[in-house]
């Protein structure tokens, strides 16, 4: 949640639960709480994401939380 806070991309280890989506789709990332932590576009389908073990799968657009130390 750190390094998003600052606006990095979100890697496939970095995402805990995800809805099914197409690849160039913009989506929000959320925390497991429910709350929203930004929006991006998606680089991979959420079936690429769930059959790979690594890789870019949001590029982040827009940050909604402070940064966090």
């Amino acid at each position: 949640l750190q390094s998003l806070s600052h606006g990095r991309d979100v890697a496939i280890p970095g995402i805990s639960k995800l809805e099914n989506f197409r690849k160039g789709e913009t989506v929000a990332v959320m925390t497991l709480k429910e709350e929203l932590v930004a929006i991006g576009e998606a680089t991979m389908s959420g079936v690429e994401i769930n059959t790979q073990q690594k890789g870019i799968a949001i590029k982040v657009k827009k940050v909604f939380i402070g940064p966090i130390l």
